[in-house]
């Protein structure tokens, strides 16, 4: 190998960690923005249409759970107790199959 493969080698792999660290970066920049977002709207009504794409987004197990979580949701706080942070809480919920979705409390999310 000449000096001038063994550098370009270097180059690539530079250029390849750079883009990676790049890439990580972006993905942790926009999951803050997207944390401040729900912090700062979490007291706010929540569009019901919110709650239609979900019906979407979720496929097999998780609309099963889906469904259980927004009707508990509903239960507690009724269609227009319905906040932007109960929206987030049910991403996370159903997304993590560990949660006992049947015995979770449903937080009020009041100031």
């Amino acid at each position: 190998m000449s000096e001038f493969d063994f550098i370009f080698v270097l180059w690539i792999i530079g250029f390849c960690v750079a883009f990676h660290l790049a890439l990580k970066s972006y993905y942790h920049y926009r999951g803050l923005k997207h944390a401040e977002f729900v912090i700062q709207f979490q007291f706010d009504k929540a569009n019901p249409d919110l709650i239609k794409q979900g019906f979407s987004y979720f496929k097999g197990d998780q609309l099963e759970r889906y469904k259980v979580v927004v009707d508990r949701v509903y239960e507690a706080v009724g269609s227009d107790g319905l906040l932007v942070g109960h929206i987030q809480w049910i991403m996370q919920v159903v997304e993590d199959d560990k949660v006992d979705i049947h015995n979770v409390k449903i937080p009020s999310f009041t100031r």
